[in-house]
This record gives structure tokens, C-alpha cells and sequence, in this order.
């Protein structure tokens, strides 16, 4: 007791020193300072959007026993979407020891009390909402017998729907909205955490399927439904990936690959997981260069306090005690930069959000946290003894005789000291050079793609998109009503060349129809297509240059 109660007394008056040393110099501990801040706020930065994407489970239930079924086809590993018919084989197959849920999605116009908006809507079969473990904060989930023919009028909201479209109001329970012009009642809100299936364009709305309209379906063109596959507690996932198999061989035609499951988070993140980890490593080498320059400048002050180290050693101070001293100072100066650094990371996802919640699975998720807080909390740890370990230790070797004898007017040499710096002068040198090299090969490819020919103009080109409510229109020609009166009022403003009107513009890949085109003169084999609606004069505004024939005319 009395051992660790005097290891507590002497770190109290370091940090008291410490806190003395900074006065007496503040340029260098505001270099320092500022220098830890730049490397381990990049850090924490960068393991706050690491952890939410590739490490923090999911807000599923058991998410690790999530599962998609996937296709090696020729084409590479493609997620599966399957007929109703074989959907019910699969939940026949793994009868006790998996289940198997199932949705398809496609965007629609909702009319609620705020206006038409364009949202992703989501068909989920009854059970979808109970194997992910999800409950609605307000209201319920599907019941089995809304899944009948005339009882799939009601909807459950995402919490940013019942945000935008209701204003929050408590008492949306019950309420109508026009999803596609049909009337659906409100039976429940999900939390904000919850997006299901997590895509790019993040669902809004659920509403039952109807599964007589899938059984009477033909298998050959209905076939988006994407099966999630949650195997048992202590069920092999090779036993389920087999039944599974023998089902789907019934159905699989000839020439298509093996299906396997591939975990939730897993098949989320596979394409982002390469370049987050090359991002984290540059910023990891970001965090090298600014501990190497932080010891530097320690380096520096213990020889500007040689005189200081070798008078109290000859006091009676201890070498151990000299080096606890300046690893408490390092200390010091390392939790001041985490501070700073915190904030700096805090800054960065806050002017950043928007674009990582678009462009990243699970991207709403990215955010400070008790895991965050830890592991800077390790961090600190760690760069304290990355930049203060070598200092401390030099600093306590330091040769009474012969710094006293040379009366404090010169330094004397040292050679530790010396080959130390020259150690971190070419370590420094040499994370800088990778890290140029990294960004400049970055930067090539960037240029690259900017120039990359895309086939059509992008310059002068102005792009917007609207909705128009589909209950208000549902007795009139849309297309005279609405389209062709918006084209000619635009085509007449001044300086407008021409416009025209796209479901789908270039590279874009929203949600889009897909139709069965059978085989034809021109086809040999069947094939499904993405559909496409333009107005004449789409090829003028994008500038795009006809192989052969001709496009539209009115």
C-alpha cells in the first residue's frame, strides 16, 4: 500500500513539473501539441469509420448468424434472387435448422401530408422483421394473415419517412399514405438504427407481400425475391449450405454456379474493405511521421537540459526517476494532442457525415463511441511510448562528469543522442516517401478517371428530378398534364439549348425496372433487361452520338 501510494505521490509532482516545463517553453509544446493532434486525430478518425463498417455488429439480432446466399457464376459472386416457388422449397429444405426470410424492393411515389416523395419501398414477407430480431419502436410488424390477397394495405415506416412525411407526429398510428396511389394504413415506425436490406438507396417503407400474387406468378420472369438465410444456434452453416444446394438444383438451370452463404456484414462490405484498410495503413504512417518529429523535438529539449538532468543526478536522483520524469512530461503532451486530436476527428466525421452515410454500407452507424473512446485511450498509451520511450531513456544516461566539468557553456557529444536523431531523420524521410508515393499514385488514378470518355457532354449540362403524385394524376394523361408543359416552359427560358426528360440518366444506377425480353430473331436465348423511358431530344442534351438510325421523335 505504502509502495503504491508513493509511485502515486511521485507521479502527481511529475505532472506538476511537467505542467511547469510547458510554461517555460509553450512554442515547443504548442508545435508538439499540434503535431500529436494532426496524427492521432487522423487515427481515431479513421478507426471510428473502420469500426462501424467492418467491426461493429450489426443491429440485427445474432448478426453473425445473418447469412445472403450467393451464386458463383462466370461472372464472379452474385447475390441470388429467386422464384416464390423456390423460396418455399427453401423454407421446406432447412426446416429446423434455419430460417428463411425473404423482400424485394423498387422505387415508388408516397403521398402524405407533406407532398409526393420519391422512396425506396421494401416488400417483406411476414417474418423478415422477427429473424432479424427488429421491433418497431411504435406500433407492430406484419401479422401472417396480411400477407392474404386484399389485406396488404398497411406499410411500416422508417424513422426518416415518419420524420419527413409526418413530422414526427406520435399519433401516426393508423393514418393513411398513398404508396403508388394505393391507400395504406400506418401500422408502425422502426428505429432509426434499422435499415433493412441495407443499400445505397436506403429503405423507406415496408409493406407485406401478397403471396398469391407470387404463386400465380410466372418463375421465369418473377424472380427478385433475395432470400436472408439466419442458420441455428449450433447448426453447421456447411449442413444448411447443403440443403440448401439439393433445393436449389430442383430449380437451377443448366451452367449456373453453386450456391454458398456468405455472412451479412461480409457481403456488405467486401468491396469497401480493401481500400478502408489501405486508408487506414496511409493514415497509420501519417501517425509514424508525427511521432518521429515529436521525439525529435524531445531530443532537442533534453540536450537544451543536460545541465538541469546531470545537477539533479548529482543530488541524488535516480536515473530510473530521471526517465519516469520524462515519460510523465510525454505523457503530459500526448494526452493534451488526444484531446486536441479527439476534437480534430469529431470535426472531420461531423463536415464528412453526409458523404460517408451515402457512399458507405452501414455509413449511418460511423460515430464516437465508448469503443472509440477506448481505443484512444490505448492510443495515447501507445504514442507516448513511441515518442517519449527513446528520449526518457537517453535523458537518464546522461554523463554527470562530463556535463558538469564543461561548467553548462557547451553540450557535450553524445553518441546515442546522435545516431537516435539520424535513426528517426531516415525513418521519417522514409514514411514520407511512401506516403508521396501512395498519394501520388492515388492522384494518378483520380486524374485518370476524371478523364476517362464517357460518351456524352457533362459540361453546361444542369440535372434535377422531381415527383409528381400519383393519386392527384390518376385520371389524367400524366405525359400531357405534366411532362410536356414542363419541357416546353424549360426549353423556353433563356440561354436553354434543349432539354428532355430520362427515368435514368448515364452511369447512374438507381433501382430501375426489369422486364423478361424472350428470345427473338435478334436474341437467341431469353434475358432480362433494364427498361428505360426518355423524351425525344435526350440524345441533343447529353450530346451523344447515334451508331445507327435514329431516336425518338415526338
Amino acid at each position: 500500500m505504502n509502495r503504491a501510494f508513493g509511485w502515486m505521490r511521485n507521479f502527481a509532482e511529475d505532472v506538476r513539473f511537467s505542467a511547469r516545463q510547458v510554461r517555460r517553453a509553450p512554442g515547443h509544446a504548442v508545435f508538439t501539441v499540434l503535431v500529436l493532434a494532426l496524427g492521432i486525430g487522423t487515427v481515431t478518425a479513421m478507426f471510428t469509420i473502420a469500426y462501424a463498417v467492418l467491426l461493429k455488429p450489426l443491429p440485427f439480432e445474432a448478426d453473425r448468424r445473418l447469412y445472403l446466399p450467393v451464386e458463383n457464376s462466370t461472372k464472379g459472386e452474385e447475390s441470388v434472387g429467386l422464384p416464390y416457388a423456390e423460396i418455399q422449397e427453401w423454407q421446406r429444405a432447412t426446416l429446423g435448422t434455419a430460417e428463411v426470410a425473404f423482400n424485394s424492393g423498387g422505387v415508388n411515389i408516397a403521398d402524405g401530408p407533406a407532398g409526393a416523395v420519391l422512396i425506396t419501398e421494401v416488400e417483406a414477407s411476414q417474418n423478415l422483421f422477427p429473424l432479424l430480431g427488429a421491433k418497431p419502436m411504435m406500433g407492430r410488424g406484419f401479422l401472417p394473415e396480411e400477407e392474404e390477397q386484399g389485406r396488404t394495405d398497411v406499410v411500416v415506416l422508417s424513422y426518416a419517412l415518419w420524420q419527413q412525411n409526418f413530422a414526427g407526429d406520435r399519433d401516426v398510428l393508423g393514418k393513411m399514405l398513398h404508396i403508388g396511389g394505393n391507400p395504406r394504413t400506418v401500422v408502425g415506425v422502426m428505429p432509426p438504427e434499422f435499415l433493412y436490406p441495407i443499400w445505397e438507396n436506403r429503405p423507406q417503407a415496408w409493406v407485406p407481400v401478397e403471396r398469391s400474387k407470387l404463386a400465380a406468378a410466372n418463375s421465369d420472369w418473377y424472380s427478385y425475391l433475395t432470400p436472408v438465410v439466419r442458420v441455428r444456434a449450433g447448426v453447421p452453416v456447411k449442413d444448411v449450405e447443403a440443403r440448401l444446394a439439393r433445393a436449389h438444383a430442383q430449380f437451377a438451370k443448366p451452367g449456373e454456379g453453386k450456391i454458398r452463404l456468405v455472412g451479412e456484414r461480409d457481403w456488405l462490405v467486401g468491396d469497401v474493405r480493401p481500400g478502408l484498410l489501405a486508408l487506414g495503413a496511409a493514415v497509420c504512417v501519417v501517425w509514424l511521421i508525427a511521432c518521429c518529429n515529436v521525439a525529435g523535438l524531445l531530443l532537442a529539449r533534453v540536450a537544451a537540459r543536460r545541465t538541469e538532468i546531470a545537477v539533479r543526478v548529482a543530488l541524488g536522483a535516480r536515473r530510473q526517476r530521471i526517465a519516469m520524469q520524462f515519460l510523465t512530461e510525454s505523457l503530459v503532451l500526448s494526452c493534451v494532442g488526444a484531446a486536441s486530436g479527439l476534437g480534430l476527428a469529431a470535426g472531420m466525421l461531423r463536415m464528412f457525415r453526409h458523404l460517408l452515410s451515402a457512399k458507405l454500407p452501414l455509413g449511418a452507424h460511423i460515430g464516437l463511441n465508448w469503443v472509440v473512446w477506448t481505443g484512444l485511450l490505448g492510443l495515447t498509451v501507445v504514442t507516448t511510448l513511441a515518442f517519449g520511450a527513446g528520449p526518457a531513456l537517453l535523458a537518464a544516461r546522461t554523463e554527470m562528469g562530463a556535463v558538469l566539468k564543461s561548467g553548462g557553456h557547451k553540450q557535450t557529444r553524445d553518441r546515442a543522442q546522435n545516431r537516435m536523431r539520424g535513426a528517426l531523420l531516415v525513418g521519417e524521410v522514409a514514411l514520407s516517401v511512401m506516403l508521396l508515393i501512395g498519394a501520388g499514385l492515388m492522384l494518378r488514378t483520380m486524374y485518370a478517371l476524371r478523364h476517362v470518355p464517357l460518351g456524352f457532354k457533362t459540361d453546361h449540362l444542369v440535372v434535377t428530378s422531381l415527383t409528381v403524385p400519383n393519386d392527384e394524376y390518376k385520371n389524367r394523361n400524366v405525359a400531357t398534364a405534366v411532362w410536356q408543359p414542363l419541357l416546353d416552359e424549360v426549353r423556353s427560358m433563356p440561354g436553354v439549348h434543349t432539354a428532355a426528360l430520362a427515368t435514368v440518366l448515364p452511369i447512374e444506377h438507381p433501382l430501375e425496372l426489369i422486364t423478361m425480353v424472350y428470345a427473338t430473331q435478334w436474341m437467341k436465348e431469353d434475358g432480362r433487361v433494364n427498361v428505360r423511358a426518355a423524351t425525344p431530344g435526350l440524345t441533343d442534351a447529353l450530346g451523344v452520338r447515334t451508331l445507327s438510325g435514329r431516336f425518338f421523335t415526338d
